[in-house]
């Protein structure tokens, strides 16, 4: 006998998905694609796991220029030399759907 019923109820333990993977563009991190997805332990939660630090391991204030490395590494003027060491989102600087090289 052939059903069309589909259990609405999925029990984690019998799933038969065991792992995601996902894959995207260089330069481009995690939580830079889906840290703001709803339900998503991302930016919100970072926390010091996303405060940048000198070869001292001492918190940068502001995080250092950021380079583009199609430009013979000099700073990008794209992105202003004052971002506090926190995440950001990188489109408002860039266009996302362009190849784009940076370096910090």
């Amino acid at each position: 006998m052939v059903t069309n019923q589909v259990n609405s109820e999925v029990n984690p333990i019998n799933s038969p998905i065991n792992h995601i993977v996902v894959l995207y563009l260089e330069n481009r991190s995690f939580n830079g694609l889906y840290g703001n997805f709803p339900g998503a332990n991302g930016l919100a939660n970072a926390g010091d796991a996303a405060i940048q630090v000198d070869k001292n391991g001492i918190p940068y204030t502001t995080l250092p220029p950021i380079l583009n490395s199609d430009e013979g590494y000099a700073v990008d003027p794209r992105f202003p030399t004052n971002l506090l060491n926190r995440p950001f989102e990188i489109n408002q600087y860039i266009n996302g759907n362009k190849r784009q090289v940076l370096v910090r």
